[in-house]
């Protein structure tokens, strides 16, 4: 799964969203799709017909927020229904309505969804103004992904294997036995953003860069600095070898890559932070994830056969071991004008949750001048007060602490 909240500082129009989400699923028909088992196989499928109670519901509350840990929990079915469900927390005092977008992974990543959300609001506006445009429900075979397959030449570069995950610092396996899904939100405002940039400017690092070497850094910490080398898995879009990207591109085309980065007690985050962009700079050179666009299209083309053999490989692999790496992902900039559904829009952020479980996930979104730094767990699986103190030791280790303290937060 993954999410989209969406903040807003006044009330929108559920009947005029309902027939956006309509009109969105038949612009894209992946979603319109669901998952059909048969012989050992795994295809994609069209739903012959959709009901706008499988992708809409409306709950409501004097305090909207109240009611996001139960929009994040609303599950999706890839087997019966659409691959999406649009949650609509109407305020029912003057305090802004908010906007959930749970979707399936296995019909986009976060750019996929940030790309759903804005086709969303366009037929959303155009309801409203009375300038609505309607599509004709397409087939799966008019959104075949661009293949970039044939491209791969250097057989060094494939990893069969799959993920390496890592037995250092990891998740405990009685993560699986999660009872219910937390997640913790760290915000950082424009003061606070300016200070990240200009530090990571000074020192010639990119922002996940940095990020990766300050989750490192603290993950060392809290294991009492017995470490060296933690273990991380980062993300890549995979749109990167694309000659030409589309427009609007919802589907899942990311992968992840494991990232071993050396810390040692002394050492000071810039100088983390360097190892850190040395290692990146590296692994780009050997084209990372270029393996898993095959993933990536059998995902999206023939319904994921052997995405999921190459899953199932892993997560067998977690249960021996009993234990796997955290995810950390930058799902980037969320543009405010990609989020325009008329009404003023005072947050956005994505929040991750682990696409196999047991896990941790990390994900940063910027909306704004905001960035959000979120994560997913469950409990009782991990010690909230754990993750209250990785939280405050991430908040003070980010440069910027002494002048602009972030807010922390959890549903």
């Amino acid at each position: 799964m993954i999410h989209l909240v969406i903040m807003l500082k006044g009330q929108i129009h559920s009947d005029s969203l309902v027939k956006a989400a309509m009109m969105a699923t038949e612009a894209e028909p992946i979603i319109r799709c669901r998952l059909v088992q048969d012989d050992n196989k795994l295809l994609w499928e069209m739903i012959p017909e959709i009901k706008s109670e499988e992708l809409f519901i409306q709950i409501s509350d004097s305090n909207p927020v109240t009611l996001l840990q139960k929009a994040l929990s609303y599950q999706i079915d890839p087997y019966q229904g659409p691959m999406i469900r649009i949650i609509h927390i109407r305020s029912t005092e003057d305090k802004g309505d908010i906007l959930v977008i749970n979707a399936h992974h296995a019909s986009m990543d976060g750019k996929g969804m940030k790309d759903f959300a804005s086709l969303l609001f366009s037929f959303y506006r155009g309801e409203r103004s009375g300038c609505a445009f309607h599509t004709e429900p397409g087939s799966i075979s008019q959104r075949i992904l661009p293949q970039i397959s044939s491209r791969i030449t250097r057989q060094e570069n494939l990893n069969p294997d799959g993920v390496s995950w890592s037995d250092k610092f990891s998740i405990p396996a009685k993560s699986m036995h999660c009872e219910q899904q937390v997640f913790s939100i760290l915000s950082l405002n424009r003061e606070r953003v300016r200070i990240i940039h200009e530090v990571r400017k000074e020192w010639k690092v990119t922002l996940n860069d940095l990020m990766l070497a300050a989750v490192a850094t603290v993950c060392a910490g809290l294991t009492q600095w017995k470490l060296r080398d933690i273990h991380l898995l980062t993300t890549i879009d995979l749109r990167r070898y694309l000659k030409e990207v589309p427009q609007r591109t919802v589907f899942n085309y990311s992968t992840a890559f494991e990232v071993s980065i050396p810390v040692f007690h002394d050492d000071s985050l810039m100088e983390t932070s360097l190892k850190v962009h040395m290692i990146m700079d590296e692994i780009k050179q050997k084209n990372p994830g270029i393996d898993g666009a095959i993933e990536a299209e059998h995902l999206y083309n023939a319904g994921c056969v052997k995405a999921r053999t190459d899953m199932q490989k892993q997560w067998n692999e977690v249960r021996t071991k009993g234990k796997r790496s955290p995810l950390f992902t930058n799902t980037g900039i969320i543009n405010p004008k990609d989020l325009d559904p008329g009404v003023s829009v005072s947050r956005a952020f994505l929040l991750p949750t682990h696409n196999l479980p047991p896990g941790f996930s990390f994900a940063i979104s910027s909306f704004g001048d905001v960035m959000t730094l979120s994560s997913s767990y469950g409990l009782p699986a991990f010690d909230p007060d754990m993750v209250r103190a990785l939280y405050s030791s991430l908040d003070m280790i980010i440069p910027g602490y002494d002048s602009d303290p972030g807010t922390y937060m959890v549903i």
